[in-house]
């Protein structure tokens, strides 16, 4: 259960503000939303921990807002959209996390948040399905204190995948209450933008143009119509720069296999500019088969384990 606080009475605080703070304005309205929701995958752990896909227009913060919640938790690389969620009367917490087993600096963060946060919470990773549920498991059997076991039942009930095995692996086998947690008067509250590893952060935008460009080849390597601003050539050009940033910044310290993956991906991504440049469908469609073959066996090997 979470933790109880004491705290002053409300008289005792009122005598402490100065009497213009007391009469200052009221914050505005949280905003209404124009446009449609595109949450998917929302799973309620319990009345207070619900999971899903990132939030992306104002109607998913407003829906977030309706299902009760008062914070999101990012656990995605990508940083979290905190002034929009801000505009819907929504703090942003951020603690992004991979694919691979749970480390104690996630753990504890996670059962921090279980602690400290008050009221209903939603969690959500990218797609909503397995980062973000694992993670929203691990604040839920913080939170109830039952096993990391338990809390997994509860995603397979809901159906949802058990892909990442490590990652699985790691939820199963916490359990809550057996580590210390640091004073969040010493060590300051969660953070809402977190000092994110650089890699991360790169394959965060990575899969991002990858999700853009599938949606352009879905609509036969056209404009998607609910993205019109992407034009594929120009994107997959973005989705090779990012290759390539990604090989020259971030990978010195990595493995000579995932260096070695690394670049050949880049080659096949300026492979499908090439094609998408001289729309050539076939080509690209070629391209674009070898990239999603190339990331799935690199996945295999350095992410999912």
């Amino acid at each position: 259960m979470r933790r109880m606080k004491r705290f002053a009475t409300p008289i005792a605080l009122l005598a402490l503000i100065p009497a213009c703070a007391r009469h200052a304005a009221a914050p505005p309205p949280p905003q209404a939303a124009t446009d449609h929701a595109t949450l998917e995958h929302i799973t309620h752990l319990s009345p207070t921990v619900i999971s899903g896909s990132e939030p992306v227009t104002d109607a998913d913060f407003e829906l977030i807002r309706a299902m009760g919640a008062q914070t999101i938790i990012s656990v995605d690389g990508a940083t979290p959209d905190v002034e929009r969620a801000k505009k819907f009367g929504l703090r942003y917490v951020h603690i992004p996390i991979a694919y691979s087993a749970l480390n104690a600096s996630e753990e504890v963060q996670l059962e921090r948040a279980a602690h400290e946060i008050p009221g209903t919470i939603f969690v959500h990773c990218h797609h909503g399905l397995h980062r973000g549920p694992v993670a929203a498991a691990v604040i839920y059997a913080a939170e109830t204190g039952c096993s990391g076991a338990d809390a997994a039942q509860k995603l397979y009930d809901a159906g949802l995948p058990r892909k990442y095995e490590a990652l699985h692996q790691s939820l199963e086998a916490f359990l809550p209450g057996t580590r210390i947690l640091p004073d969040p008067k010493a060590v300051g509250p969660l953070p809402e933008i977190a000092q994110r590893d650089s890699l991360t952060l790169a394959m965060a935008d990575i899969d991002r143009s990858w999700e853009r460009l599938g949606a352009a080849r879905k609509n036969n390597w056209q404009p998607p119509p609910d993205h019109p601003d992407v034009v594929p050539a120009h994107e997959a050009a973005i989705f090779a720069e990012l290759f390539r940033e990604t090989n020259r910044l971030h990978l010195a310290d990595a493995d000579a296999d995932m260096r070695t993956r690394m670049t050949h991906a880049e080659r096949f991504a300026w492979a499908l500019n090439a094609a998408l440049e001289a729309s050539d469908h076939a080509a690209a469609n070629t391209a674009a088969d070898a990239i999603a073959q190339s990331c799935t066996d690199c996945h295999n090997i350095h992410r999912n384990n």
